[in-house]
Protein backbone atom coordinates (compact mmCIF):
# COMPACT_ATOMS: atom_id res chain seq x y z
CA UNK A 1 0.00 0.00 0.00
CA UNK A 2 2.52 2.36 0.84
CA UNK A 3 4.49 2.20 -2.36
CA UNK A 4 1.47 2.89 -4.48
CA UNK A 5 0.63 5.80 -2.01
CA UNK A 6 4.52 7.21 -2.85
CA UNK A 7 4.26 6.68 -6.62
CA UNK A 8 0.75 8.44 -6.41
CA UNK A 9 2.74 11.61 -4.87
CA UNK A 10 5.49 10.97 -7.27
CA UNK A 11 2.73 11.45 -10.11
CA UNK A 12 1.08 14.13 -8.23
CA UNK A 13 -1.94 13.14 -8.25
CA UNK A 14 -4.50 14.93 -6.45
CA UNK A 15 -4.86 13.91 -2.27
CA UNK A 16 -8.68 13.24 -2.90
CA UNK A 17 -7.55 10.74 -5.37
CA UNK A 18 -4.58 8.82 -3.06
CA UNK A 19 -7.09 9.29 -0.29
CA UNK A 20 -9.86 7.47 -1.88
CA UNK A 21 -7.50 4.86 -3.36
CA UNK A 22 -6.21 4.20 0.15
CA UNK A 23 -9.23 1.69 1.42
CA UNK A 24 -8.79 -0.14 -1.98
CA UNK A 25 -5.20 -0.87 -1.99
CA UNK A 26 -5.47 -2.06 2.02
CA UNK A 27 -8.04 -4.43 1.08
CA UNK A 28 -5.95 -5.59 -1.96
CA UNK A 29 -3.26 -6.82 0.50
CA UNK A 30 -4.96 -8.20 3.33
CA UNK A 31 -5.23 -11.93 3.80
CA UNK A 32 -2.74 -12.57 0.47
CA UNK A 33 0.33 -15.61 0.68
CA UNK A 34 3.56 -14.58 0.42
CA UNK A 35 3.55 -15.34 -3.59
CA UNK A 36 0.52 -13.20 -3.87
CA UNK A 37 2.35 -9.96 -2.21
CA UNK A 38 5.28 -10.99 -3.96
CA UNK A 39 2.96 -10.56 -7.48
CA UNK A 40 1.55 -7.17 -6.08
CA UNK A 41 4.63 -6.08 -5.30
CA UNK A 42 6.36 -6.60 -8.99
CA UNK A 43 3.33 -4.34 -10.28
CA UNK A 44 4.23 -2.04 -8.20
CA UNK A 45 7.91 -1.75 -9.49
CA UNK A 46 6.96 -2.11 -12.89
CA UNK A 47 4.76 1.40 -12.38
CA UNK A 48 7.64 2.73 -10.41
CA UNK A 49 9.64 2.07 -13.75
CA UNK A 50 6.97 3.49 -15.96
CA UNK A 51 6.98 6.65 -13.97
CA UNK A 52 10.20 6.83 -14.02
CA UNK A 53 10.66 6.65 -17.77
CA UNK A 54 7.89 9.43 -18.22
CA UNK A 55 9.72 11.21 -15.68
CA UNK A 56 12.54 13.33 -17.46
CA UNK A 57 14.17 15.46 -14.16
CA UNK A 58 14.26 13.51 -11.57
CA UNK A 59 15.57 16.47 -9.76
CA UNK A 60 12.61 18.49 -10.38
CA UNK A 61 11.16 20.50 -8.17
CA UNK A 62 7.36 19.84 -6.55
CA UNK A 63 5.34 20.96 -4.04
CA UNK A 64 3.59 18.12 -1.61
CA UNK A 65 0.10 19.52 0.25
CA UNK A 66 -1.31 17.44 2.91
CA UNK A 67 -4.61 18.90 4.67
CA UNK A 68 -3.01 18.14 8.14
CA UNK A 69 0.65 18.27 7.66
CA UNK A 70 0.80 21.53 6.14
CA UNK A 71 3.12 22.04 2.60
CA UNK A 72 6.82 20.50 1.51
CA UNK A 73 8.86 22.29 -1.38
CA UNK A 74 10.67 19.12 -2.39
CA UNK A 75 12.35 17.33 -5.67
CA UNK A 76 10.89 14.18 -7.22
CA UNK A 77 14.59 12.22 -6.28
CA UNK A 78 14.02 13.08 -2.61
CA UNK A 79 10.52 11.83 -2.25
CA UNK A 80 11.72 8.57 -4.10
CA UNK A 81 14.76 8.54 -1.96
CA UNK A 82 12.47 8.22 1.01
CA UNK A 83 10.39 5.60 -0.28
CA UNK A 84 13.38 3.64 -1.58
CA UNK A 85 14.88 3.92 2.10
CA UNK A 86 11.49 2.77 3.81
CA UNK A 87 11.43 -0.45 1.29
CA UNK A 88 15.48 -0.97 2.63
CA UNK A 89 14.78 -0.84 5.62
CA UNK A 90 11.30 -3.20 5.95
CA UNK A 91 13.48 -6.09 4.33
CA UNK A 92 15.83 -5.49 6.22
CA UNK A 93 13.66 -6.14 9.35
CA UNK A 94 12.71 -9.68 7.34
CA UNK A 95 15.88 -10.56 5.94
Amino acid sequence: MYEKLYMSVLAEAPNEEIFSKIPVWVEEAQGKTVDEMRRLFAGVAEQFHDLLRRTPDPDKAMTIEHPKCGRLDTHFSGILQHDLLQSINCRSRWD
